[in-house]
């Protein structure tokens, strides 16, 4: 870091850090609560995508009184305002492409961003992340002396920094698992398509296709393997889904899995080392309890 950042970055944390928030789905509504909360950031802005958005007080967004603040789609009249960073929380991976030209806009802007959209990003040398897709975002961040960083829950903190961090106080590491089991019944995120949930069996889920699955997840196992300086072999993935024995509804009776869909799925990113699987990230996700 040059001087010149170094003392932009001092003056930045004598005042309250100024962010935008692009995106307001699930995790962006969450965030807009979290920095109206802490006397350390000012929420200068906030981007929305969908038109109805556009024009709310961002206080409304979040089930909040007013707080002055409008919401809007005019994503370049946003980014001109004074502001440190952007915290994205723009669509999944699925939209690569989208995704990496507004953190290219937010970065020519003169913004840091810091996102969870794009999950591949937790560790942009693995070899599922292509120059072609990361080269031109860390244009942006040279030309604009600007960083961008790219973290999560999962993939993120809880899948890689801190297994980490736990090896740390291990003598030997032979096989490090790390696997998340979640109940989907009162999610309110979009992640039954992906899984193909309350879909009849033969319905394939996007992650259902091993490339797509480890473009993910997969990052996070050839980070993990290059810090425990570990030689990958390979890197797989198992994919398995159950159905539900009945219908399955919430307490309001709305059915949440219908007899015979699936309610249920389990799958692993695997990397192999020594001839075995060393390195897994697992997910069990269903619907209730009675897959």
């Amino acid at each position: 870091m040059t001087k010149a950042a170094i003392s932009r970055a001092e003056a930045d944390l004598r005042e309250p850090y100024r962010v935008i928030v692009w995106g307001t789905g699930v995790v962006g509504k969450m965030v807009l609560g979290e920095l109206l909360d802490n006397p350390l950031y000012e929420l200068v802005g906030v981007i929305v995508h969908n038109p109805d958005k556009s024009g709310v007080d961002a206080g409304t967004l979040i089930g909040r009184a007013p707080i002055g603040l409008l919401a809007s789609d005019d994503v370049d009249a946003v980014l001109s305002t004074a502001a440190a960073a952007v915290a994205y929380y723009g669509p999944t991976a699925e939209q690569a492409g989208v995704n990496r030209d507004n953190h290219i806009k937010a970065l020519r802007a003169g913004k840091h961003v810091v996102s969870t959209a794009m999950s591949p990003w937790v560790y942009h040398k693995s070899p599922k992340v292509s120059p072609s897709e990361w080269a031109p975002v860390q244009a942006a961040c040279e030309a604009s002396a600007r960083s961008c960083f790219t973290t999560g829950i999962d993939p993120g903190f809880m899948n890689d920094i801190l297994p980490l961090l736990l090896t740390g106080v291990c003598g030997r590491v032979d096989t490090l698992r790390i696997q998340e089991i979640l109940d989907y019944s009162s999610y309110a995120g979009s992640a039954y398509v992906p899984m193909a949930l309350n879909a009849p069996l033969s319905t394939k889920g996007l992650l259902e296709d091993p490339e797509l699955l480890i473009y993910a997840w997969g990052s996070t196992i050839y980070l993990i393997a290059d810090q425990l300086r570990a030689e990958l072999e390979r890197v797989d993935t198992v994919y398995e889904k159950w159905p539900a024995p009945a219908d399955y509804c919430d307490a309001n009776g709305e059915c949440l899995v219908r007899a015979g869909h699936c309610a249920a799925v389990r799958f692993e990113i695997r990397g192999w080392v020594g001839g075995r699987a060393a390195i897994v990230i697992g997910h069990v996700n269903r619907i209730g309890n009675q897959a």
